[in-house]
Formats: structure tokens, C-alpha cells, sequence
């Protein structure tokens, strides 16, 4: 429990950084970027920041604070690292992932069934066998039966039980002088 509240702790901390780092005016500058309107709101992005520090300390959280102090700081330096570019690309990205998902529930919903029954048919689980109501299909098993049937009944046939089959294995052939 304490990992997973860690890495939700890491990573709303990790967001609020990325924030500052997409709006900060001289970052923007030293990319060629033009200045954001509106207000940046440094203020909530910074006590978003350190929040899950201090709730840590609260609730004597040590080993998740521990954690938390060292996977933060990395976490945010690898996306402040990134361009505006990687943050405009992310950002389409999810937005369409959310919309997708979006579609779907609504989808799901105007529709009355249940997340199994929207997937296709290869990517089930859990459902328990597919019964076919194909009318053909009885035949095609049928055959199928009749077939194995006879395949057995060949290869009982073409084996005789007095030989047993001789191994290729040049060690233990006799005629070379190889041991047995």
C-alpha cells in the first residue's frame, strides 16, 4: 500500500512540476515559444508540489517520504528535460486516448452491455468456452472425428510392436564401434 500511495504521491508531484516547466516565461523564451496568457498559477502548482512531502511527514510516512523525496525530484527532472514540443505532443495524445474512452462508456452505456462484450471476439477473457450455433458446424466435427479416427487406425497399423525404433544417435550405433 505504501508503494502504490508513493507512485500516486510521485506523481501528482511530478505533473505539478511539469506545469511550472510548461508555463515558466524564460523556458518558453529559450524555446522560441510565445508567452501564455492567463494567469500561471506558480503558487498551487508549488504547494501541489510538496503537498505529498508534508502529508508524509503528517502521518509518519517514513518510508514513503523516503521514496517520495528521491523519485520526485528524478521523475520531474526527466520531464522537465523534455521540449514544449514533447509536452504538446503528450497532451494531444492523451486527449485523444480520453476522448476514445470517452466514446466508449458512452457507447457502452447508450448500449446497456458490459466492458467484455464490447471487445472482439480474439481479445476475450474469462468468458468461458464460445458455443457456435453455426448449423455446419456439427458436420465439420463430425468429419473431423472420422478423420482422426482413421489417421489412428493407420498408425496402429504401420507400427509393429516386436521392432523398436532404432535410435540416430552415432553414439550409440554398434556397427562405427561405438559404445553402448
Amino acid at each position: 500500500m505504501t508503494v502504490i500511495l508513493t507512485l500516486a504521491a510521485i506523481a501528482i508531484s511530478a505533473l505539478a512540476v511539469a506545469h511550472l516547466a510548461f508555463h515558466d516565461p524564460k523556458r518558453r523564451r529559450a524555446f522560441s515559444e510565445p508567452p501564455r496568457e492567463g494567469r500561471p498559477r506558480r503558487a498551487e502548482a508549488w504547494t501541489l508540489t510538496c503537498l505529498p512531502g508534508v502529508v508524509f511527514l503528517i502521518f509518519d510516512q517514513w518510508t514513503a517520504f523516503m521514496m517520495w523525496i528521491g523519485g520526485a525530484p528524478l521523475v520531474s527532472w526527466l520531464l522537465v528535460a523534455q521540449s514544449p514540443q514533447f509536452y504538446r505532443w503528450a497532451g494531444m495524445k492523451w486527449r485523444s486516448i480520453v476522448d476514445r474512452t470517452n466514446k466508449l462508456q458512452l457507447r457502452a452505456w447508450l448500449a446497456g452491455v458490459t466492458w467484455p462484450r464490447l471487445l472482439p471476439e480474439n481479445r476475450r477473457w474469462r468468458t468461458g468456452p464460445q458455443v457456435t450455433t453455426d448449423a455446419g458446424a456439427t458436420q465439420r466435427v463430425a468429419d473431423l472425428e472420422l478423420r482422426v479416427a482413421e489417421l489412428e487406425r493407420k498408425l496402429s497399423e504401420s507400427s509393429s510392436p516386436e521392432k523398436p525404433p532404432v535410435p540416430l544417435n552415432s553414439m550409440t550405433r554398434t556397427d562405427r564401434g561405438g559404445a553402448r
